[in-house]
C-alpha cells in the first residue's frame, strides 16, 4: 500500500502534497524495521514487500533518507563505539543505493531488491553481531 502511495506521490507531487505528509513518517519505521527486525525474518514475500516500500520511500524522500541513516550510524557508535563500526554501516548503507536513480523502473527496483538482501545480512551481522 505504501508503495503504491508513494508511486503516486513521486508521479504527481504537487498533486499530492499532503500525501507526503502522510508517507514520510513510514521511512524512519520501515528503517527501523531493517535494522532491527527484518534480518530475522525468513519470509521472502515480506522482505520483498519491504524492499519495495523503501525503495518507494527512499526515493520520495532522499533527504530524509540520508538524514535517518546519519542519525541511526551515530546511535550505533554512541551505543556501541567500536572501531569501524561507524565506516562499515555507512558503506553498507552506501553500497545499497550505489548507482540506483530514484525511479520507479523496474530495472532499477529488482536491482534494488537483490542489493536489499545484502544489505539486511550485513546490517544485521554489524548490528546484532558485533
Amino acid at each position: 500500500m505504501l508503495s503504491i502511495l508513494g508511486g503516486h506521490y513521486m508521479c504527481s507531487a504537487n498533486k499530492f502534497e499532503n500525501l507526503a505528509k502522510f508517507l514520510e513518517p513510514f521511512l524512519a519505521t520501515i528503517l527501523e524495521y531493517t535494522l532491527f527486525d527484518c534480518g530475522s525474518s525468513n519470509d521472502v514475500t515480506l522482505r520483498e514487500n519491504v524492499a519495495n516500500t523503501l525503495m518507494t520511500l527512499i526515493s520520495c524522500f532522499p533527504q530524509t533518507y540520508q538524514t535517518l541513516v546519519d542519525q541511526m550510524i551515530q546511535n550505533q557508535i554512541q551505543n556501541r563505539p567500536e572501531p569501524g563500526l561507524g565506516e562499515e554501516l555507512r558503506k553498507t548503507f552506501d553500497a545499497l543505493m550505489a548507482d540506483i536513480p530514484l525511479n520507479q523502473a523496474k530495472l532499477h527496483r529488482n536491482l534494488f531488491k537483490q542489493r536489499f538482501e545484502t544489505f539486511v545480512v550485513e546490517l544485521q551481522g554489524l548490528v546484532c553481531l558485533k
